[in-house]
């Protein structure tokens, strides 16, 4: 039974906390990240300040402990405000359950104290030139000397390059390691043969300071190695893909409740200066502004839902881990959560082009022009389409799974 209580209470309270977005110099430093594509470190910076960034990391290592369904009230809240900054922290939270989980050391149990506390950012580059948007295939590969390993990995697109202060590079264990036998290390961005090129001077998400990077590292230790090859692949898909799509998804609500307010608000002002009729008096705007909100609810229950049944299964896997029956339970897992998954990332990047839109032809040829809400979310809206694993690929892993044919990684290791 979904809570909803706690969910309304976990949602005013990080309303609340968040409420300095909406001030002028922040949304000043937003607009500024979007013209020219740079990191909005000053907006990082409150959201960290504000006491949410740690939404859903165990209260173990001092997170809120607020599981898939903090997750989406916070990214959600952001989005509204700025994409690009929902999008930094998606990448960012989607890492903090499994190195939590992970962390096997006293060194890097206080590391991963020390990122939560101090606000750091931790980027998760996985999409490389070879593979496209095919996550689940690493073609980089580590060499091990000794308890340390190097590597050199390309990877074609990254959020917070360049200006993270982590980066959890996965590679497969050695040359000759399928795509299933994963080295994730956790590289402090001071480390000797890091390169970020360029930000990309994309359409939208303009602020997440996005672009292709290079990591040429010799000799890490141990230390910033996480868990065990062996594990590592079920692992991130049991403790990271999930808050990942789920974390996209609300990104993309946000920015579809955005332009239904705006519309909402556009609609309600706008008066015709020969019958001073608003905009809104007209049933052809009534109409289209219900079907928005029809779309926005549907939206937002499969959200809630698909949060509320993610945390449960975490709850699950963390007592079968507790109990060494982790590979047990993973090897059966539903099928049914992670086409919901993949369906909801989906469907919440179609409803925010489509909400963008119709915002658009609401509020007419302002809505159009460079500094209007509008014209950036619409530009946002379109960046969900191509987000890894693109929905074309997303559509064929849930259709592969609804008849029967297994997912690419279970048919060939690789």
């Amino acid at each position: 039974m979904f809570d909803f209580d706690r969910f309304a209470s976990m949602s005013e309270q990080i309303k609340e906390a968040l409420v300095g977005l909406k001030s002028d110099n922040l949304q000043s430093i937003i607009d500024q990240a979007d013209r020219d594509s740079h990191f909005p470190a000053e907006v990082i910076q409150y959201i960290h300040q504000s006491g949410v960034m740690a939404v859903n990391s165990p209260q173990s290592f001092g997170g809120m402990g607020a599981g898939h369904a903090g997750l989406v009230i916070l990214l959600s809240e952001i989005a509204q405000h700025s994409p690009a900054t929902a999008q930094i922290l998606c990448m960012h939270l989607c890492a903090m359950p499994f190195i939590c989980r992970q962390a096997s050391s006293e060194a890097q149990t206080a590391l991963v104290r020390e990122i939560l506390s101090e606000g750091k950012i931790c980027a998760f580059p996985m999409s490389e030139p070879g593979t496209g948007n095919k996550l689940w295939h690493m073609s980089s590969f580590g060499v091990r000397e000794g308890d340390a390993i190097s590597f050199n990995a390309v990877k074609s697109i990254v959020t917070s390059a360049g200006v993270a202060d982590y980066y959890i590079v996965a590679v497969r264990d050695g040359e000759l390691a399928s795509s299933n036998e994963l080295v994730l290390s956790l590289v402090p961005a001071t480390t000797p043969g890091i390169e970020a090129k360029k930000a990309m001077d994309s359409l939208g998400m303009r602020g997440s300071s996005s672009a292709p990077m290079t990591f040429n590292i010799k000799g890490l230790s141990s230390d910033y190695i996480f868990g065990d090859p062996e594990a590592s692949f079920a692992m991130l898909m049991a403790y990271s893909y999930p808050p990942y799509m789920l974390g996209l998804a609300a990104v993309y609500y946000g920015i579809a409740r955005r332009c239904y307010d705006i519309a909402c608000d556009h609609v309600q002002k706008r008066r015709f200066s020969d019958n001073n009729l608003t905009l809104s008096e007209h049933e052809t705007v009534q109409a289209k502004i219900a079907h928005m909100r029809f779309q926005l609810s549907s939206l937002s229950a499969w959200l809630q839902r698909t949060a509320q049944v993610c945390d449960e299964v975490e709850q699950f896997l963390d007592h079968a881990r507790q109990n060494g029956q982790f590979f047990d339970v993973i090897s059966q897992s539903d099928d049914e959560q992670f086409i919901d998954l993949v369906g909801l990332k989906v469907v919440a990047s179609q409803t925010a082009e489509a909400l963008a839109v119709q915002a658009l032809d609401l509020c007419g040829g302002q809505a159009y022009c460079r500094g209007h809400a509008v014209e950036r979310f619409l530009r946002d809206a379109f960046a969900g389409r191509l987000q890894g694993p693109a929905n074309a690929t997303s559509e064929v892993l849930a259709g592969k799974l609804i008849l029967g044919l297994g997912l690419p990684w279970e048919q060939d290791g690789a």
